[in-house]
């Protein structure tokens, strides 16, 4: 059913004898026009006794909300007990290597050789052959290369970091920084900059 005659008018899917179902509206500020839009699925019961309330929402301004009508970025996930985005794989026969999910980060700036593209990136990874073992990759980019791997935890808890002969930079307790690097021998070497 829809509701036109309102400032704030609503869509419903209701099937028969019910009162309640849910509903997505058009919530306007007084003589200001579109708020947001509203889409109203939760429910604490599923009788169709309760009115259901907000479950995503799209501000004109673009910003979207889940668990929240008022989102500060692009998407925003709200929830009282615990946030979370879960990225699932469906295959069921993952080899080693193979990418469980990602979050990448693109620039449309073409500057410099690498250009435009992934500029960095967290990949989950299967480890071994069985995929039964997952690892952790950072990557991320300089003048040249697009989203190249720097950091891998493996499924074991090791930490591979990769400085392409650049060394490893670490601080000290009073806050001197030390460039560590690994000779071919194994040797290591250890120098303040």
């Amino acid at each position: 059913s829809a509701n036109q005659n309102s400032s704030s008018p609503k869509l419903r899917f209701q099937g028969y004898n019910q009162t309640n179902g849910p509903f997505i509206q058009a919530i306007n500020e007084s003589a200001y026009g579109l708020k947001r839009l509203g889409f109203f699925a939760s429910r604490t019961a599923s009788d169709y006794t309760t009115t259901p309330t907000e479950s995503i929402s799209i501000l004109n301004t673009g910003l979207v909300g889940i668990g929240t009508d008022s989102p500060s970025a692009k998407l925003e996930i709200a929830d009282s007990a615990s946030a979370k985005i879960r990225l699932s794989t469906t295959d069921t026969s993952l080899d080693e290597s193979q990418e469980l999910g990602a979050l990448e980060y693109y620039q449309a700036d073409n500057s410099g050789t690498a250009g435009a593209g992934v500029k960095s990136s967290i990949r989950a990874i299967a480890d071994n052959s069985t995929a039964s073992h997952t690892a952790l990759t950072f990557g991320t980019s300089d003048s040249s290369n697009n989203d190249k791997l720097r950091l891998k935890i493996s499924g074991e808890g090791d930490v591979e970091i990769k400085t392409d002969g650049k060394g490893l930079i670490l601080n000290s307790a009073d806050g001197t920084a030390y460039k560590i690097t690994v000779a071919n021998d194994g040797t290591v070497t250890s120098t303040a900059v």
